[in-house]
């Protein structure tokens, strides 16, 4: 009779466990639905540091979603970081390959780079445009 108890009593213990993992597992999703709604809200009204650390944030705490991933990049591009945005929206790209929003952020970074060093070396650059008739 004591074993069954001993058993009784095991079984309870790691139900409580269980149970307070679980609650600690959703309180940490909430959180991070939070941070991420705090860090689009920053990237919305243009305060780009706020976004950039929050978006960290979340890749800190274990996060790796390649929308994450994108909207990092974004506002490191957005604040002239572009080697760090190319960094991001590389890795969202490992996530989601093919990703066409992620492909076009790299080639947008890999440009504003190379008008960047062009500047710097007092070359000119030509921006291309489609012909008028693709435009439209």
């Amino acid at each position: 009779m004591k074993a069954r108890g001993n058993v009784l009593v095991a079984v309870l213990l790691a139900a409580a466990l269980l149970a307070a993992l679980l609650c600690t597992a959703l309180a940490h999703a909430d959180s991070q639905r939070a941070l991420f709604a705090r860090a689009n809200a920053a990237y919305a009204r243009g305060d780009y540091p706020t976004a950039v650390r929050t978006y960290e944030q979340l890749v800190e705490s274990g996060v790796e979603y390649p929308v994450v991933c994108y909207d990092l990049a974004l506002a490191y591009a957005k604040q002239g970081a572009h080697g760090r945005a190319v960094l991001w929206s590389e890795r969202a790209l490992l996530l989601a390959p093919g990703d066409e929003a992620a492909e076009a952020g790299i080639a947008a970074s890999t440009a504003a780079i190379g008008r960047r060093r062009a500047d710097a070396r007092g070359e000119t650059t030509m921006r291309t445009r489609p012909p008028f008739r693709e435009a439209a």
